[in-house]
């Protein structure tokens, strides 16, 4: 998973105007001894690991959120709005015990899911997802054997965790990409396309988590997950990209990639990193 602080690149240009043995980062100043500042400008293989982090606009978030909480206020109510309701709530509590439901009652509910989702219409089913969607920082917040937390949740408790929003009972995945997780999750419920009708910085949240920080997840499902990251204009692909398919084990693919991203070895980093690919490429090579 991505981490740590982002330079920018004003604090490049100051680096390199500050006497040797001393690296600035936004957050702070740190003395190196001059021996850890050898070992990191020395030449050596190191096997890259992970990938650049996901940032986000946190204005573009908080926006995103706002319009949410309007869209919840204007909650479709009705027939079709309280059967998709009903049958919501049934099939999360069915999740959420793993043997309430036989197959068939589970096919049913699924079909009355989308029959209803149907009858609503988009923006209805907008607003009704987005009043779901404000319902769930609350519900996390409940015991895990919460009647509510179990309906409103259901499987999605497995999502936290298998794609590393949470550990150890921990929310760690910024709010957006919960909530964009969850959004993706009623989407497939109510068939429609994972990210059909989130907002942009959410779409942003939903791809760039998959493929950036979802350690648990194969690395060809990253790279496809990249691929939508990129055409949205996230940050960081050319590296992620290098990275993930080392980690696919497309060992020639990204000693290209890596050899690509700074051809004349002026970033410690990402030299090492290529010195490891190439290495491990030749090795595989007949």
């Amino acid at each position: 998973m991505g981490g740590g602080v982002a330079l920018t690149a004003q604090d490049v240009n100051a680096a390199r105007a500050r006497p040797r043995g001393i690296v600035a980062t936004s957050a702070a100043l740190v003395v190196l001894p001059a021996g850890a500042l050898l070992a990191l400008w020395t030449p050596r293989p190191v096997p890259p690991r992970e990938t650049p982090g996901l940032h986000l606009d946190p204005t573009a978030c908080a926006h995103a959120i706002a319009q949410d909480r309007a869209l919840a206020a204007e909650s479709p109510t009705g027939e079709a709005a309280e059967r998709l309701r009903r049958a919501l709530h049934a099939l999360g509590t069915s999740q959420a015990r793993a043997s309430v439901m036989t197959e068939g009652e589970h096919h049913d509910t699924i079909f009355e899911i989308r029959r209803a989702a149907n009858a609503l219409g988009p923006t209805a089913l907008s607003r009704l997802r987005a009043s779901l969607v404000e319902r769930l920082e609350p519900a996390l917040a409940l015991p895990a054997d919460d009647d509510e937390r179990r309906a409103l949740l259901g499987d999605f408790e497995q999502t936290l965790d298998r794609f590393g929003l949470r550990r150890g009972g921990r929310i760690l995945a910024p709010a957006i990409v919960v909530r964009a997780l969850y959004k993706a999750r009623f989407n497939h419920l109510a068939g429609v396309e994972p990210t059909d009708g989130l907002h942009d910085v959410e779409r942003l949240a939903y791809w760039g988590w998959l493929a950036l920080e979802a350690d648990g997840v194969e690395p060809a499902r990253r790279l496809a997950a990249l691929s939508e990251y990129e055409r949205l204009g996230g940050a960081g692909t050319a590296e992620a990209r290098a990275t993930l398919l080392f980690l696919a084990g497309r060992l020639p693919e990204a000693a290209q990639a890596f050899s690509a991203l700074d051809p004349e070895g002026r970033n410690p980093r990402l030299r090492n990193a290529t010195l490891a690919v190439l290495a491990l490429s030749n090795e595989s090579e007949p």
